[in-house]
């Protein structure tokens, strides 16, 4: 294993670092624990390791060390917040905005859109991106270990998509034995805007683990099943709000190791997903005789959507000696969808949709010391990606990239490392793309560390950009792809400080800012016929910038109560037509009180989010040539949970979700005012 060895701890606002030191390279494939003294940020918690994490620098390495910021969510946080998936678990996180849409739920990072934010899982892209989202509610709970997430742009490393940064999910592995848990939850919604209304929708979760581990080899199965019914923000007209859901998730994992340096690690996940809702077409005056309508001029539409996706993994490691390993990886990955309308006692405006997109991933990487000094990490990547789907002119489209990067940390001097980094992206349709980047790290004394980085990035446009024809007849509109898009390009830079100068207190703060050129965004076309579908189709925006400030504060006030407070500033501005860019807000401010008992097993926490008023255009229909613009409310969120141990295996828990009832119908489709309480066993 290649690790620094400086010491200190670093804590980000608002995350909770993990229990357990966990060597989970590329292959994921070994385990040590040592233990270290709890920093500022840890609370009276079972134990007080620090975390490896991989994603900033591709290789493991320390948080406390690492020369790009990573944020961590471990294990032991991710039981704690009662997070069913990956969406729930962001929520709430500084600088992370997630947003729901028909599409799922997606993450904007510093501003900037969905797409230009990458998600991995054990390293290895996450395929099937619809409306350009990869939905994360795909990503359930019981089977992430921990999260990493690194913000700003990473395309000297990762390549395309990564403007924004990128999202690790690193998947839980067995490190005892043998381990068994159960987890069952059931809460009720309020299925209206009522808080505490008769008419209740409920949720039902349940999932399943068991690990074992020998001398030479380590294994997991996990299973889940989530359900939740519809529910109506806007029960005054037929459409749903929230869809009803039903997902199954099984993944198997292992790692045999066929010595102390050579390794390979495993994975197969499958995962399924039913979603069924009612919406409202647009206007429809030729049927105004239609007795099927909720009015003179409206369709009903059932709507069923089902997703599956399926992958598997082999991932070899090799250590050379102390200073050298190698890694591989090698995945492929198929996401189907099923996207359905029908109109009720007609069949006119019925329509389905069927997506398929594989993708095969091929990666190879180096890292070793091969000066004093200087640390270096070398790698290939391959990929290729075939789509066959009914949401684009041509029916089916495929694509090729070959990309190889290199990265060197230097520390010259104590308490100073240099990190340059290059890489080049082959495309089969849009050529060969640098981007370089540099980053430092300076430790001004043991309780200062400054963090700063320039780089560039791109994203090549997608199947969706190119040759997207999606009609949503129920919502009212049709997307049309732009096979002449060029590539999104970026220049990005960050600035960040962190100091734990006030015994038991952190505080950081970071500025960026991302000049991005060729941003793709929809545009609409510039006629609307009344009765007809708004058009629009993907552009380039000459060019756009988001910038801003995030800081946050952590304060250890006694051995078990904790609070994290953190504000993001964000100015994001669409420069050629002069305006904020859509659905950013412009402030943003989080809080988590967490307290935790190890003596009484009692574990706490409340945590709330203010998201300020949020921009949103569309065409005038008298009037073309004219833009609208809507202000969306302000609105506030709170959360809160509080779990008992009983005895050595068990643990109840109750929580509520949304306690204000925030929400409506179009701008904020999030699920209402819930309650819920369940049991968790352990072997």
């Amino acid at each position: 294993m290649i690790l620094n060895s400086d010491s200190g701890m670093t804590i980000w606002g608002g995350v909770c670092l993990v229990a357990q030191w966990s060597l989970v390279g590329a292959a994921g494939s070994s385990t040590v624990s040592a233990p270290i003294p709890t920093s500022a940020s840890g609370l009276d918690e079972p134990s007080a390791i620090e975390e490896i994490v991989v994603t900033g620098a591709r290789r493991e390495v320390r948080v406390s060390e690492a020369v790009v910021g990573v944020e961590v969510l471990s294990r032991e946080a991710i039981e704690a917040s009662g997070a069913e998936d990956l969406a729930e678990l962001l929520e709430g996180q500084p600088g992370l905005q997630i947003e729901r849409t028909f599409a799922g739920a997606s993450i904007r990072i510093h501003g900037l859109d969905p797409e230009h934010t990458l998600v991995l899982i054990d390293g290895l892209r996450v395929n099937g991106r619809i409306n350009g989202v990869i939905d994360l509610q795909r990503i359930t709970a019981e089977r992430i270990e921990r999260v990493e997430i690194v913000k700003g742009a990473a395309s000297a490393l990762y390549g395309s998509d990564a403007l924004a940064g990128v999202v690790n999910i690193i998947t839980r592995a067995g490190r005892e034995p043998f381990s068994a848990t159960v987890h069952g939850a059931f809460g009720s919604l309020s299925a209206t805007t009522e808080p505490f209304a008769a008419d209740q929708s409920s949720t039902v979760d349940a999932s399943a683990r068991v690990a074992a581990r020998g001398k030479k080899w380590e294994g997991s199965l996990t299973g889940g099943f989530h359900r939740q019914d519809a529910f109506d923000l806007s029960p005054q007209d037929a459409a749903t709000s929230g869809s009803e859901l039903t997902s199954y998730t099984l993944e198997a994992r292992g790692v045999l190791r066929f010595s102390d340096r050579v390794s390979v690690a495993t994975r197969l996940d499958y995962f399924e997903r039913r979603l069924a809702g009612i919406d409202l077409g647009p206007e429809l005056p030729e049927v105004n005789d239609n007795p099927f309508v909720t009015d003179a001029s409206q369709a009903v539409y059932d709507r069923r959507n089902e997703q599956r996706t399926f992958s598997a993994s082999v991932q070899p490691q090799v250590e050379l000696s102390q200073q050298h390993d190698l890694q591989f990886g090698l995945q492929f990955s198929r996401y189907d969808d099923v996207f359905e309308l029908d109109q009720r006692n007609q069949d006119r405006l019925d329509s389905r949709q069927d997506t398929t997109d594989d993708l095969v991933q091929l990666t190879a990487q180096y890292v070793g010391q091969v000066f004093e000094d200087h640390l270096f990490t070398a790698g290939m990547e391959s990929q290729y990606e075939r789509l066959t789907t009914d949401r684009i002119l041509s029916g089916e489209a495929d694509r090729g990239r070959v990309s190889l990067y290199l990265q060197d940390e230097w520390r010259p001097i104590d308490g100073l490392a240099v990190v340059p980094g290059v890489r080049l992206d082959v495309d089969t349709q849009f050529g060969t793309f640098p981007t370089p980047k540099l980053a430092v790290r300076y430790d001004l004394t043991s309780d200062i560390v400054l963090r700063g980085s320039y780089g560039f990035g791109f994203r090549a446009p997608g199947f969706r950009d190119l040759y997207l024809d999606f009609e949503n007849r129920s919502a009212g509109y049709r997307v049309l792809g732009n096979p002449d898009l060029e590539p999104e390009t970026s220049r990005s830079l960050t600035f960040a400080f962190e100091a734990s100068v006030i015994p038991n207190t952190v505080v950081r703060a970071e500025f960026y800012r991302n000049d991005v050129s060729n941003l793709i965004a929809f545009l609409s076309e510039p006629e609307v016929v009344a009765g007809q579908p708004q058009q629009f189709t993907n552009g380039n925006i000459e060019a756009a910038v988001t910038q801003g400030v995030e800081t946050s504060v952590v304060v250890q006030w006694l051995s078990f109560l904790r609070t994290d407070v953190s504000y993001t500033y964000l100015d994001a501005r669409d420069d050629e037509n002069d305006r904020f860019l859509e659905a950013r807000a412009r402030h943003r401010l989080t809080f988590n009180l967490r307290a935790f008992s190890r003596q009484l097993g009692l574990h706490g926490w409340v945590r709330g989010t203010y998201v300020g008023e949020r921009p949103f255009y569309s065409a005038d229909p008298d009037d073309p040539d004219t833009t609208l613009t809507t202000l969306a409310d302000a609105y506030v969120t709170i959360d809160a949970r509080v779990s008992q141990d009983i005895g050595e295996h068990f643990t109840v828990f109750v929580g509520v979700d949304n306690l204000l009832n925030a929400g409506d119908p179009q701008f904020l489709a999030i699920p209402p005012f819930g309650l819920y309480g369940g049991l968790n066993a352990r072997l």
